[in-house]
């Protein structure tokens, strides 16, 4: 992560009221890349989803910190799972209170389809990818991106993005929820989490 990106970074912990929570700010961050080059591991994918970051202080005791799900990927089919983000809403506006939506999971394969049907072109979805949809549908905004998605309130992804685009002009129901998994990245976060070393 650049210097001038971590300057600029807050975390805000503490409430769901984004006016409400204390700032803490970051120390380093590194990314999958950083980490795969240090490991001398086989960097596996172009995009960064992830970056982990290290606070400059303690949060508070009585702050709940979310487990990463143990679910594995292909046993997550079918899943009800919930987003909780800050981004923009149908009118382009930033709420003050932190959403939150239900979603259930669907298939690679599954997605892939329904992303040919919308696209009009084949889809190859990497496995590192989860698709979610929602009745009632869920369009997650400009500002989800990079929100936790749980299960049984442990983090089983990180939000990725929506296709097609969500001011794009198709059905919004037909819009597809992308979501990087956390199986994909375990090894990573698990490794910085146990390390000692600052980046």
């Amino acid at each position: 992560m650049k210097r001038r990106l971590l300057n600029e970074t807050a975390v805000i912990v503490g409430s769901i009221n984004i006016r409400n929570g204390t700032r803490y700010y970051p120390i380093w961050a590194v990314d999958y890349f950083q980490w795969s080059t240090s490991r001398n591991k086989q960097f596996r994918d172009q995009m960064d989803d992830v970056i982990i970051m290290k606070l400059g202080m303690n949060v508070p005791d009585n702050i709940i910190i979310h487990s990463l799900a143990s679910v594995p990927k292909e046993n997550s089919y079918g899943l009800e799972i919930v987003a909780a983000g800050w981004g923009n809403t149908i009118h382009k506006v930033t709420p003050q209170i932190l959403h939150t939506a239900k979603m259930q999971v669907i298939s690679n394969e599954d997605c892939a389809i329904r992303l040919a049907s919308l696209l009009g072109i084949l889809v190859n979805l990497p496995e590192k990818f989860m698709c979610s949809i929602a009745e009632p549908y869920v369009l997650m905004h400009s500002g989800d991106s990079g929100c936790p998605i749980f299960f049984n309130e442990e983090i089983i992804a990180i939000h990725k993005t929506t296709i097609p685009f969500p001011d794009q002009p198709t059905v919004p129901s037909s819009k597809i929820n992308v979501h990087s998994t956390i199986d994909y990245y375990r090894d990573f976060i698990l490794d910085i989490i146990n390390s000692e070393r600052d980046w």
